[in-house]
């Protein structure tokens, strides 16, 4: 089940990966969208629903968490009050005190008899201690590691799970971009500076999608298919709906209700990633495509590839207001991608789009909103790795009264940053310049 072999990989592995990347070449396909659509039309959920191989329904509950306090609380919640199972997928996992504490309460459910299954990234969970695996084992805990290191498979090493899923008793779940460390956890603190993100919690037929999601990479790892009443309970019939209503079951008193939405995982190939595109990605186009008055982006990592750009301007041209929200660059997680993404700024500030750089702390909310009314929240980034090799999972809602709520949401990043002006951007110095060239023949690797 777990292995002692590190997820991480050693200096000299990774930079025999990053030499076999590169000379593999970076060009990608170019793919078009041919909407005449608008975002307000009614054929236009049921489009975006076609090509993520989903369905929007409307029994459905969402609220959303955008505090480190609310998102952990909410968390350990649906954990205490856990029945009949618990499916956990994470991108990080650190072995701290608040590692220990959801460990703590991950064996607590095991020993009442709830089944627990925990998946974590090999390389996000690189500070996931064995101690921390063989406690949660011998407490009853399902624990397993997603792609581990292989000297002999170094090219699918690059593909990494990157969502973040749980799903209790499958009748309620959460997606987003968390993390279970102590420096996202209140008071929010990501060495000396305060971290921002968003997570959603459902409620309703969705959560069975969600489900879905976290057993394609459970199949992958443990070769279990896992089934029953206790991983999907009838949720259909209006008998039980009330069941679900009269019983003592938590249910989330903030959750807004009767909310149009579904929930997709984007899979890469396995093959050439970089060279194919995942449905996120392509529901994004089609988005981008089909807005007509505004479109409202919030990323941390922001590494558009041609498409996307044209997209952008396209829409910035034909008079939607285009905005985006990234992290200011003395906040961000990873250099090479912020400077990998330099490459798009001057095409897209002169083609009209607006871009601000987050000034008090750390974004890592991922989402976006499309002429407030649809919405996209989750574990994706607006970049190359999200669309094109990572494996992800992000909610979709089609609701205006919650995509105004996102975009309230937009509104307070956008409030809090400073806008990057065409200007400001030419007037930048030698070494950011040096850095774009250094990255952009691997910008699908961020």
């Amino acid at each position: 089940m777990f292995s002692k072999v590190r997820g991480g990989a050693a200096p000299q592995t990774a930079a025999l990966l990053l030499v076999a990347i590169t000379i593999s070449g970076c060009s990608s396909r170019m793919l078009r969208v041919d909407s005449t659509i608008a975002v307000a039309h009614p054929a236009f959920p049921a489009t975006v629903a076609g090509i993520a191989g989903r369905k929007f329904s409307e029994n459905n509950a969402v609220e959303f968490l955008s505090t480190g306090a609310a998102t952990f609380e909410r968390l350990f919640e649906m954990i205490r009050t856990a029945r009949h199972s618990i499916n956990l997928e994470l991108y990080i996992y650190n072995t701290d005190e608040t590692g220990d504490r959801l460990a703590d309460l991950l064996i607590e459910r095991a020993q009442a008899g709830v089944r627990v299954n925990l998946l974590i990234d090999a390389v996000g969970g690189f500070y996931f201690e064995d101690e921390t695996a063989e406690r949660l084992e011998a407490g009853g805990v399902k624990v397993y590691l997603y792609n581990r290191w292989n000297y002999f498979d170094m090219w699918h090493y690059r593909i990494r799970t990157h969502r973040r899923v749980v799903v209790v008793d499958g009748r309620r779940g959460m997606v987003g971009g968390f993390a279970i460390t102590d420096w996202w956890h209140e008071p929010y603190q990501f060495f000396k500076y305060p971290v921002f993100d968003l997570q959603a919690y459902v409620e309703g037929d969705v959560v069975a999608q969600l489900q879905s999601v976290f057993l394609e990479n459970w199949k992958q790892v443990s070769d279990e298919v896992l089934t029953g009443p206790e991983y999907f309970p009838a949720t259909n019939s209006q008998q039980e709906a009330t069941r679900a209503a009269e019983s003592s079951e938590p249910r989330s008193t903030d959750a807004r209700r009767n909310i149009f939405a579904m929930t997709s995982g984007s899979s890469p190939p396995r093959e050439v990633p970089h060279e194919s595109t995942s449905s996120i990605y392509e529901n994004y186009l089609f988005a981008i495509r089909s807005a007509r008055e505004n479109i409202r982006i919030f990323t941390p990592f922001f590494v558009p590839d041609q498409a996307l750009t044209d997209e952008l301007i396209a829409a910035s041209k034909r008079g939607v207001d285009v905005r985006i929200v990234i992290p200011d660059e003395k906040y961000i997680l990873e250099a090479p991608a912020y400077y990998a993404g330099h490459n798009y700024y001057e095409e897209l500030l002169e083609g009209g789009v607006r871009m601000f750089h987050f000034q008090i702390g750390l974004l890592h909310s991922k989402g976006a909103v499309f002429d407030e009314l649809y919405g996209l929240v989750g574990s994706t980034n607006f970049d190359q790795r999200s669309f094109k090799i990572d494996y992800e999972n992000d909610l979709h809602i089609y609701d205006a009264g919650l995509a105004r709520e996102l975009d309230g949401m937009y509104r307070f990043y956008e409030q809090n940053s400073a806008e990057l002006t065409l200007d400001k951007f030419r007037a930048r110095g030698l070494w950011p310049r040096s850095q774009e060239c250094l990255w952009r023949p691997i910008e699908h690797e961020f």
